[in-house]
């Protein structure tokens, strides 16, 4: 089979299309994205025409034009094709909009508005390759502009509402610090007074202590998921009024060209945004100030030790790192799929007489069926890289814990650490 000479490949920004028919839109919109110039899909829905029937090369390059980019519809072969050094977008299987990022010597990377990037072997390729590419080249009245989606600034804007709430969160979390720090303080007094040295005259305040301070970390705990609760509720309720205010001043265009029960689907989804706000991604901030605050500790009993702690800290963000883009654009792709799936049963609901008398229920549970398989294969594919993200950092951290024990192990055979300190620094590993 005929293959390129040379390899290349340029990687493309991820923009997932919500409906199916907006594939043409989603490919012009990751173009410009890619040439810095980044534009809503909302707005290139528009512009490129797209309506139930989707869109067509010529609105696309009339598009990119209004945006300075020189767009040329050709028809090649392979040979042809393989010839490209940019991005281009293919018309694919006579139905859909890819967009070509490069070749491989075993397959072609595609970015696909409706699954994210992908590798597709030469073969595939050929089969579904209809010969329709447009190119397009930067003129000279292009200009970069427009904000890229940024989770951080959406994040901070939401909580902009509730700093007081965030304030007294933040505080409780640096109050956990001391019923944090007690554990390994107390393990390493009982270890190196009581139980090495066997010395015994202040057992009576020792134990008031670890009471005192399963009681401080007990209440603050209590209180922290009080406030976490009460933070959510407020949360959710304030993202659905302004959801619903929002979709109240869309036009009726808007209405026209989506599904009623997936417009109804997102009002349910920021509840699930609160949830994660202050679930989660709360709880993850705290405890990365306790960790910031452990590893300041553990640099100031052993270097070495606390080294090690950091060094299986980056190989967890590593990992994390290496999978973040795949595990984002997957979890893009569910959101549209389970909006998809709503949308799809809720209407054949609506429409159940009608699909009684024309006798299309096959038809009915064959679109059905296939929406839910998409979600059910993106589930699948999140909970492959959830495992990655959850065995990952219980791999580093007993590597971590090997190296500490070997590296404590010698340092206590010197005489440089007790073993109380030893099991305290791995408390707070």
């Amino acid at each position: 089979m005929l293959r390129p000479q040379k390899f290349w490949r340029v990687q493309t920004p991820t923009v997932i299309q919500m409906e199916n028919v907006e594939c043409g839109a989603a490919c012009l919109a990751i173009l410009l994205s890619h040439y810095g110039r980044h534009v809503p899909l909302e707005k290139l829905r528009v512009e490129c025409g797209v309506s139930r029937d989707g869109s067509n090369a010529l609105n696309i390059l009339k598009a990119a034009h209004t945006y300075g980019l020189k767009g040329k519809g050709m028809r090649e072969g392979l040979s042809e094709l393989y010839a490209c050094k940019k991005p281009a977008i293919i018309f694919w299987d006579y139905n859909h909009f890819l967009v070509l990022e490069g070749f491989a010597k075993d397959c072609v990377y595609l970015n696909d508005p409706a699954f994210g990037p992908r590798r597709m072997s030469y073969e595939e390729f050929d089969q579904g390759y209809t010969g329709v590419v447009l190119h397009f080249e930067v003129t000279e009245g292009f200009k970069k502009g427009g904000k890229t989606q940024s989770i951080l600034q959406d994040i901070v804007t939401r909580l902009r509402k509730v700093k007081s709430s965030l304030l007294y969160l933040l505080i409780a979390g640096v109050c956990l610090l001391i019923p944090g720090l007690s554990v390994p303080v107390f393990t390493r007094i009982f270890v190196d007074t009581i139980l090495v040295s066997n010395i015994l005259p202040w057992k009576g305040q020792f134990l008031l202590g670890i009471a005192l301070a399963m009681v401080l970390g007990a209440i603050l705990t209590w209180l922290q998921q009080y406030f976490l609760n009460r933070l959510n509720a407020k949360l959710a309720i304030g993202f659905s009024s302004d959801f619903l205010w929002h979709i109240l001043r869309l036009p009726v265009s808007f209405y026209t060209q989506r599904f009623p029960a997936e417009i109804a689907n997102r009002v349910g989804q920021n509840n699930l945004v609160a949830q994660m706000m202050t679930g989660a991604l709360a709880t993850t901030s705290i405890q990365l100030l306790l960790v910031i605050f452990y590893g300041i500790v553990m640099f100031m009993y052993d270097f070495a030790v606390a080294l090690t702690g950091i060094l299986a800290g980056v190989g967890s963000l590593l990992v994390m790192r290496a999978i973040q883009r795949s595990r984002t654009d997957t979890y893009a792709r569910l959101q549209k799929e389970q909006s998809m799936v709503t949308a799809s049963s809720v209407g054949a609901i609506q429409q159940i007489e009608t699909i009684k008398a024309t006798g299309t229920e096959s038809d009915t549970f064959a679109a059905f069926a296939g929406f839910d398989t998409n979600k059910i294969n993106s589930l699948q594919e999140i909970s492959r890289k959830d495992a990655i993200l959850t065995t990952s950092p219980i791999l580093f951290q007993g590597l971590a814990l090997a190296a500490l024990l070997g590296i404590g192990g010698w340092r206590t055979m010197e005489g440089s650490l007790t073993i109380g300190t030893l099991i305290a620094l791995q408390i707070l590993l």
